[in-house]
C-alpha cells in the first residue's frame, strides 16, 4: 500500500496545552462516533486527565484506525502520560501507512530525548530541520541532544549560528548557555542565562538554571525560590534547592522538597518507580510494625543513608533491607537483626523499574509481612529535623569477611614499609562540571610523590593505562591485584580498605566506601558537597573520620588543593610514625 503523504502541522511540545486542538482541526471529516470520542478527548485534556484522554482517543482510533489526527494525537496523549513505549509503537504504525512529517518526527524526537536516546533524537531533530528549517524548537532540541551526545563544540557552534536569525528567542540564548557551561564551565554561561532572562525574566527553567551556576549560596536560593514562585510544580528547581538547604542545615524544608526526585516524568535514569507496592511509611509509630527500606539512586547514596539504619532498628520491631545486590551479604553481617533481599531492575515504557522478587515470594507465601514501605533517602525527612539530629556512620559500619580481611592485610603488608593509602581519581563522566569534579594521576603528581607511602588502586574502572603511565611518567607503582574486580566486589572492596591507614580522592562511591569500612577518608571535592547537612565545611556530620578539602569551584584548577592534600599526607605519615 502506498502510504499517504502528510503535511507538516506546527511544533511540539510536551508542555504544550493546546496540542489536541491544532492537531485536532479535521474532526468535522470523521465519523461521528470518533467526533463524540474526540470531543470527549478534549474535555478530559482542559481538565488535565491524559490518562482519559488516552483512553478515548484509543477507542477513536478503533473506529479511524487510519487516521492520521487521531494518531497523532493518541501518540502525543501517551507520551503526555509517560507511556513512551506505546507512545513509540503507534507512531511505528503511523509510519507504515503515512508518509513522516514533521510533527511526527517532532513527537519521536521528544520522545527519544524524554527516554535519554540522544544519538536517536539529534538523527530526528535534523529531520526536522528538513521539513522547518525555522522551527526555533528544532534547534533547541538538536543542540540539547549534541551536549548531551559529547558534541559540544558542533552544539555551540550552531546556536551561534542560528542565533543572529533569532535574536529574540530566549529558549535559544538559554540553550547555548547550557552548552557553554558544559564545555567552559558555569561562569562564562551566566552571560547567555542573562540574555534569555532579559527577553523572558518569568521563566522558570532559565531561572532554575541560572541559579545552579551563581557562586552565592543564598543569592541561589533566593533565584530558586523565584523560579518556584513562577512555577510550583517544577521539578528541577525542587531538587536544586533542596540540596542547597541540606547543604547549609535546613533539613526540614529540604528534605521535604527531596521528595520532588520521585516525579515518575523526569528522565529516564534519574529516578526507580518501584513495581511492589506496600503503604507508604509517613512517620507513624513504628512499635509492633515490620518497615520495608527500598533502596534507591546509585550505589554512594545506598551507603550515605545506610547511617540511619541503627536508628530506624530501634524504632520498629522488624526492618527489611533492600540493596543492590552487591551489598548484600554486607548488610546482612552488619546488620543481622534486619532482612535483606536484593533489588532486581528492568525497564518498560521508557522507564526503570525495580522489583523485590525474592521478597515478594515470601510475601506470597506467608513467610514476610510489611506494614509500611518507604525510600531510603526519605528516611532522613522523618529522623532529622535539624543538624543536631544527624547521626554519623557507626565506625566502622559494614564489618568485613574475617577470612577476607585477614587475606587482604596479607596482600597489603607484602608491598612492604611504610603508610598504606587507597586512592581514586577519576570517572566515566569527562565533561564539564563532572570533569572538574576528578583528576588525573599527573594532577595527583605531588600527593603521589609523597615518600614512605604506599597507594593501592581503589579506582573501578579504566585504570589500567593510567596506572602504567604514573609508573612510566612519575615512578610510582599503584598496587592492584589482576583477581580483585574493584567495581564487583564490594566484599573485597570492604576487606582492603579496613586494611589501609587512610584513603583518599573525590567525591565517588569507593571514599563512601571507605567510611563504611571505618578508614579515616579524604574528600577532594570541586565545591561545598551537599551532604553536609549543617556541618562545618571541612568537617562531615556523617562521617567523624572523614575531611574535606574543597577547591571551591567545579572549573577551578586543582593545583592549590594537591598541595594542601600533600602537605596533610606527610602529617598525616610523621604522626602514624611517631605513635607506631
Amino acid at each position: 500500500m502506498r502510504k499517504k503523504k502528510t503535511p507538516s502541522m506546527g511544533s511540539v511540545d510536551f508542555s504544550d496545552d493546546k496540542f489536541m486542538d491544532k492537531h485536532l482541526r479535521s474532526g468535522e471529516r470523521m465519523p461521528a462516533k470518533v467526533r463524540k470520542m474526540v470531543r470527549e478527548a478534549k474535555k478530559h485534556q482542559q481538565e488535565g486527565n491524559w490518562a482519559e484522554v488516552v483512553k478515548a482517543m484509543n477507542a477513536a482510533w478503533k473506529y479511524a484506525p487510519d487516521n492520521l489526527e487521531v494518531l497523532m494525537v493518541l501518540a502525543y496523549a501517551l507520551g503526555k502520560l509517560g507511556v513512551r513505549d506505546k507512545a513509540l509503537s503507534v507512531i511505528e504504525h503511523l509510519l507504515s501507512i503515512h508518509e513522516p512529517n514533521s510533527t511526527i518526527c517532532q513527537i519521536m524526537g521528544s520522545l527519544a530525548i524524554e527516554m535519554g536516546m540522544y544519538d536517536i533524537g539529534a538523527k530526528l531533530w535534523r529531520v526536522v530541520l528538513q521539513f522547518e528549517p525555522t522551527l526555533v524548537s528544532a534547534y533547541v532540541n538538536l543542540i540539547t541532544c549534541m551536549k548531551e551526545i559529547g558534541q559540544l563544540d558542533e552544539a555551540v557552534a550552531l546556536a551561534q549560528q542560528v542565533l543572529p536569525q533569532f535574536p529574540q528567542e530566549a529558549i535559544l540564548w538559554n540553550a547555548l548557555a547550557t552548552v557553554v557551561k558544559e564545555r567552559d564551565g558555569e561562569e562564562a554561561s551566566i552571560v547567555f542565562y542573562e540574555e534569555a532572562l532579559k527577553l523572558e525574566p518569568d521563566n522558570a527553567m532559565f531561572l532554575s538554571n541560572i541559579a545552579n551556576v551563581l557562586e552565592d549560596p543564598e543569592q541561589c536560593i533566593k533565584v530558586l525560590r523565584r523560579a518556584l514562585e513562577v512555577d510550583p510544580e517544577f521539578t528541577e528547581p525542587k531538587i536544586a534547592l533542596a540540596y542547597r538547604l541540606l547543604q547549609k542545615g535546613d533539613l526540614e524544608e529540604g528534605f521535604n522538597l527531596y521528595e520532588a526526585r520521585h516525579n515518575s516524568r523526569r528522565k529516564q535514569g534519574q529516578n526507580v518507580i518501584y513495581a511492589n507496592k506496600f503503604p507508604r511509611w509517613e512517620g507513624e509509630n513504628l512499635e509492633g510494625k515490620t518497615l520495608l527500606i527500598m533502596n534507591e539512586q546509585g550505589l554512594g547514596d545506598e551507603i550515605l543513608f545506610a547511617s540511619v539504619y541503627k536508628e530506624i532498628i530501634a524504632r520498629a520491631k522488624k526492618v527489611i533491607l533492600t540493596c543492590d545486590i552487591r551489598l548484600k551479604t554486607l548488610l546482612e553481617r552488619s546488620f543481622p537483626e534486619t532482612d535483606v533481599y536484593p533489588a532486581h531492575d528492568g525497564t518498560a515504557h521508557g522507564y526503570t523499574y525495580r522489583t523485590y522478587k525474592e521478597l515478594q515470594s515470601k510475601i506470597n507465601r506467608g513467610e514476610e509481612h510489611v506494614d509500611y514501605a518507604v525510600p531510603l533517602a526519605s528516611l532522613p525527612k522523618y529522623l532529622w529535623k535539624t543538624s543536631a539530629d544527624v547521626k554519623g556512620m557507626p565506625v566502622p559500619m559494614f564489618k568485613p569477611d574475617p577470612m577476607l580481611k585477614q587475606m587482604w592485610e596479607k596482600r597489603v603488608s607484602s608491598v612492604g614499609e611504610g603508610l598504606k593509602v587507597g586512592i581514586s581519581w577519576a570517572s566515566g563522566l569527562t565533561q564539564g562540571r563532572s570533569k572538574g569534579a576528578y583528576l588525573t594521576l599527573q594532577q595527583m603528581a605531588p600527593i603521589l610523590s609523597v615518600s614512605g607511602v604506599k597507594f593501592f588502586n581503589l579506582q573501578y574502572s579504566n585504570y589500567d593505562e593510567d596506572i602504567r603511565l604514573a609508573q612510566e611518567q612519575l615512578g610510582v607503582t599503584i598496587h592492584h591485584w589482576d583477581d580483585f574486580n574493584v567495581k564487583h566486589d564490594l566484599e573485597g572492596n570492604i576487606a582492603l580498605m579496613s586494611s589501609l591507614d587512610l584513603v583518599l580522592g573525590p567525591t565517588s562511591s569507593p571514599q563512601l566506601m571507605a567510611a563504611a569500612a571505618g578508614v579515616p577518608v579524604w574528600w577532594m571535592t570541586p565545591g561545598t558537597v551537599w551532604w553536609l547537612f549543617g556541618s562545618k565545611s571541612d568537617a562531615p556530620s556523617i562521617y567523624s573520620k572523614g575531611h574535606l578539602f574543597d577547591k571551591q569551584s567545579p572549573y577551578g584548577p586543582w593545583d592549590d588543593t594537591v598541595e594542601e592534600v600533600s602537605k596533610a599526607l606527610v602529617d598525616f605519615r610523621d604522626k602514624k610514625l611517631a605513635n607506631d
